[in-house]
């Protein structure tokens, strides 16, 4: 992933493919839901579309453009709030996500069943998080909100002075608690 800015109020990062990020995974290596308590985080390489990711401190949803293969569409993620650390930032999936088209229209809500397992498994604020990706979608359908993230989207090389994330630490699990240690 690389880190197109990083201000007091937002970090923009992108993800194109062949980036390496990091997902939780099980004993046996393969990727799982957000409800399972026992966890270990492994690389991937991301072969979706190139995606360009507005985070806000303190909210429960990151805001994305994609683009890639003749489509484009605006992705809002639910995660926990992001928290910086020396080497990076960290949140963890909350399984709910809405795509929405590239006109700030006709959004649609994606992995319900998901966001119900992890809501019955685990202790979250649905009200919060719903409400957080609600706010999300409004702010994509601004004309202000869209712009700024097309923009960041087109630049080819990171804003000097920013990098790209590269060796981070392998944890079994996330320090900020991202998983139940039992």
């Amino acid at each position: 992933m690389t880190v197109l800015a990083d201000e007091p109020d937002f970090v923009a990062i992108r993800i194109t493919a062949g980036s390496r990020w990091l997902a939780a995974v099980n004993s046996q290596g393969k990727r799982i839901g957000s409800w399972e308590t026992t966890w270990r985080l492994r690389e991937f390489e991301w072969v979706g579309q190139n995606c360009t990711y507005l985070l806000h401190p303190g909210t429960n949803c990151a805001i994305g453009y994609c683009m890639g293969n003749g489509v484009e569409k605006y992705y809002l993620n639910a995660q926990d709030p992001f928290v910086r650390f020396p080497y990076g930032l960290e949140t963890m999936d909350l399984e709910l996500d809405m795509e929405i088209g590239a006109d700030g229209c006709l959004a649609r809500w994606k992995d319900i069943d998901r966001f119900r397992r992890l809501a019955s498994a685990r202790s979250i604020d649905v009200p919060t998080i719903v409400g957080d990706c609600l706010d999300a979608a409004l702010l994509v359908s601004a004309a202000g909100v869209r712009a700024r993230l097309t923009a960041l989207a087109s630049l080819q090389v990171p804003i000097a002075g920013l990098h790209e994330l590269k060796n981070l630490p392998a944890y079994e699990r996330m320090p900020s608690g991202g998983a139940d240690e039992s």
